[in-house]
């Protein structure tokens, strides 16, 4: 029971502060009509535009969806090998599988384990933005048609496809996050900005001939064609200068030093003991990328004015600790004490 409190707390929080209505999917805890709902597509259907869907451990795919809404998780590597100690106090995960259609444009998702989202064949989806979830994104469509102004930011293991059979992706904007995949499927006429992003060991990167801006990147290696219409700017390569263009970039920087350690990170591309998936990605003292970004800002998902947040947590409050004395109250008063943190 206590790990279903937590986002209740979140849930009656945000209430507080909004006039939109929440609607939770897979709570397993005392149902309440009109709230919680078995099934994700349920509580799309019962929702209104601006409303949220918050959602709780399990897989739930929800086809083409019509509206604009926020859907909410409880973030990722919470529990088990590799996770972030102290930060919610939940278990399981949360799988999310969808398809935006044109009126969904300006729809929101945060701190989803596992995110799939796409823009439906044939229809313009603008305006989406994804912050702190592990996501494999496809804002793709059919000829003549363009998706504009997908924002992502703070977000782990990004899988971004930008074309399908001629679609656009425009004005499209990744910081701080983690890239493990990158297809522009045969278009160039895609433009957008990668800022403060890692891409991972052993990524291959074809731009296509696309205008691409790469700013304040770290690259394990220089595996990068088709590059002549991007700029990169104070970024960190592994590999020796393909002939990119851009100015006071770093390469043949070894990440590997004496002793197999690695000298940019503090764990990647392996998490070291003590350290998370996504904490291998903090930047070591003496580290080359510290300061090197535009501004003096550090390189990498944790510089800038957006990092990266551990575990993707939303940005609500979350209870991370909970003690009771039994699980039923047991006297009048009955005391309980519990540990909550903004995430912001």
């Amino acid at each position: 029971m206590k790990k279903f409190l937590l986002l209740s707390v979140a849930a009656t929080l945000i209430c507080s502060m909004s006039f939109a209505k929440i609607f939770r999917v897979g709570y397993t805890g005392p149902q309440i009509a009109g709230v919680d709902y078995a099934t994700s597509l349920a509580a799309h259907d019962a929702a209104a535009a601006g409303d949220t869907l918050m959602f709780y451990p399990g897989n739930f795919s929800m086809g083409n969806v019509t509206k604009r809404l926020v859907y909410l998780g409880y973030g990722y590597y919470l529990s088990g090998a590799g996770s972030n100690p102290n930060l919610q106090k939940i278990s399981g995960s949360c799988s999310l599988d969808l398809s935006l259609i044109a009126t969904a444009s300006g729809s929101i998702f945060e701190g989803i384990d596992n995110l799939a989202v796409r823009s439906y064949y044939q229809e313009n989806v603008n305006d989406v933005v994804i912050r702190r979830c592990i996501a494999s994104l496809g804002v793709f469509n059919s000829p003549g048609t363009v998706c504009y102004n997908w924002q992502i930011s703070q977000c782990d293991s990004v899988y971004f496809s930008g074309g399908w059979y001629g679609g656009k992706a425009t004005n499209f904007r990744i910081d701080n996050s983690i890239i493990v995949g990158l297809n522009f499927g045969g278009n160039s006429d895609h433009t957008g900005q990668f800022n403060n992003c890692c891409f991972v060991q052993g990524l291959g990167i074809d731009l296509i001939q696309n205008a691409i801006i790469m700013q304040n990147c770290i690259f394990f290696q220089g595996n990068i064609s088709n590059f002549p219409n991007s700029i990169f700017q104070h970024c960190l390569f592994g590999d020796a200068n393909p002939g990119l263009t851009g100015s006071n970039n770093q390469f043949d920087v070894a990440f590997t030093g004496a002793g197999n350690v690695n000298t940019v990170f503090t764990g990647s591309p392996t998490a070291v003991p003590g350290e998370s998936e996504d904490g291998k990605y903090k930047l070591k003292a003496g580290s080359p990328a510290i300061g090197a970004g535009i501004g003096g800002i550090d390189l990498g998902i944790y510089g800038g004015v957006n990092p990266y947040k551990l575990s993707g947590m939303p940005a609500i409050p979350a209870i991370y600790r909970l003690d009771a004395s039994s699980p039923n109250a047991t006297s009048n008063p009955y005391t309980i004490n519990f540990s909550i943190r903004s995430n912001n």
